[in-house]
């Protein structure tokens, strides 16, 4: 007897009966999204009463857009509009634009340099936008969060970048003709592109702001090894990198992240949902062996995509996710070591669980943002020590603390032990070194494009002249 139409039959009735508890868990956990249990009500009126938004209408009274006459984006955009892109083909030779570095010490080559000369002639315009931009204290990128997550504007990170990379081209080209006071400059901007995105309480927006503040502190190091400032200049440079000096950007931008989580928790937007889900897709994601079971494999991938958005929004995981984000929230404000603890605890409580798909490893968000602190604390040092040479016939100190109170208030502080930043001294110079993301004193081990993120390296400024 053939029995391949009736398996085939009941292969259907079972892949019907599944979609159709598939959708039937999805409407039930949408239903009861407006009837939050008595521990998750708590639990959010708790958080509102702290002080903090839940909501996109409340992150846009939180952080509101500082007015156009001192809101620095705005001059930025016209920036990014009049930005003319650096000619084709030089992405594997100029410095900035790759890892193709001649080294801090050497001249650029001569079709290198007269190629970043035009490059920045070119690019006038844009340059004296930026240097506009600059002179205005505050920067916020519009979010549209007064619409919804949904739509949200993005932030121009690629003009920011490109932007960022011509501010550093420019420095780096001046420092190689002389004119201290015009790489001077570009470096203060520099570092005011950065600051321009402090007040946008997004994580993509810190980590853009991360980036630019490591191009600063790279040309920073390039121009000292090239040029000599005077003691105003250095003074002027010392007051830019200290001001970049911010430890707490981090918090702001995860409340934000704790707000989109919320929304994920409570939206009945099922079209915005699946632009959430699909958003956290990555290859292989797609039926994780501890979410999706072995039954629901053949489901249209419609179909297990609710059955996985209604098991993620149960209300256990709504509420082990608040708890997670606020240690999250609590570790931004502690020092680097601490928030890469917190982050490393809760990646071992939800791997492998629900909240895998929800919380992230912030791993390198931390470790990021620590060693864009400690270049910034490096250069204002190495700036300080400029400054003592000035005055000492070339002299270099023995100790930072000969710094202290003439060109420093303090010496910076490590933040990845909270110890003094290290300080030895060289053939013709000396490098100053915070021990980096791996907690290990590598005795002042530069990064190099040949050494990955995961083998040991310490985080440099290093001057020889």
């Amino acid at each position: 007897m053939d029995t391949a139409p009736q398996s085939s039959l009941l292969s259907r009735r079972t892949k019907w009966l599944l979609a159709g508890a598939a959708l039937a868990s999805l409407v039930v956990t949408l239903v009861l999204r407006s009837i939050s249990p008595p521990e998750i009500r708590a639990k959010l009126d708790a958080i509102k009463k702290a002080g903090y938004p839940i909501t996109t209408q409340e992150l846009a009274v939180a952080y509101p857009l500082p007015s156009d006459d001192q809101n620095s984006a705005i001059i930025y955009q016209k920036a990014f509009d009049a930005l003319v892109s650096p000619p084709p083909n030089v992405s594997a030779d100029w410095p900035v634009l790759s890892t193709n570095d001649p080294g801090r010490t050497a001249p650029l080559a001569p079709e290198v340099e007269a190629g970043i000369s035009q490059y920045v002639a070119d690019n006038q315009a844009a340059l004296q936008l930026l240097h506009q931009g600059s002179l205005l204290p505050a920067g916020y990128y519009p979010t549209g969060w007064k619409n919804g997550f949904t739509n949200i504007s993005l932030i121009p990170f690629v003009k920011i970048r490109q932007s960022a990379q011509l501010l550093a081209l420019d420095a780096m080209v001046r420092a190689e003709q002389g004119n201290s006071a015009a790489a001077a400059t570009a470096i203060v901007d520099l570092l005011a592109l950065g600051r321009s995105l402090k007040s946008t309480p997004t994580l993509v927006a810190q980590m853009i702001r991360v980036a630019v503040l490591r191009i600063a502190a790279f040309s920073m190091e390039r121009s000292l090894n090239r040029t000599r400032f005077t003691d105003a200049q250095l003074q002027t440079l010392a007051l830019a990198f200290r001001e970049a000096d911010s430890t707490n950007e981090l918090k702001k931008a995860f409340i934000t992240q704790r707000c989109v989580g919320i929304w994920f928790f409570q939206t009945s937007d099922r079209k915005a949902l699946h632009g959430w889900f699909s958003g956290r897709l990555s290859p292989g994601r797609l039926s994780p062996s501890h979410l999706l079971p072995v039954e629901l494999q053949g489901l249209e991938d419609n179909l297990r995509e609710q059955w996985m958005i209604a098991r993620l929004r149960r209300s256990k995981n709504f509420i082990l996710y608040l708890d997670l984000m606020q240690q999250l929230i609590d570790a931004a404000g502690q020092s680097v070591p601490k928030r890469m603890a917190v982050n490393d605890a809760i990646g071992q409580r939800i791997g492998g669980t629900d909240l895998d798909w929800v919380i992230s490893n912030y791993k390198y968000t931390f470790r990021s943002d620590g060693e864009a602190l400690a270049a910034m604390r490096a250069a204002q040092i190495a700036l300080a020590i400029e400054r003592y040479r000035l005055a000492r016939q070339n002299q270099l100190p023995n100790t930072l603390a000969d710094l202290v109170p003439s060109q420093l208030n303090a010496v910076g502080i490590d933040p990845f032990d909270d110890q003094p930043l290290r300080y030895k001294k060289l053939t013709n110079g000396c490098v100053i070194y915070s021990i980096g993301g791996d907690g290990i004193d590598n005795g002042g081990l530069e990064k190099t494009s040949t050494i990955p993120n995961n083998q040991p390296y310490d985080v440099t400024f290093t001057v020889e002249h």
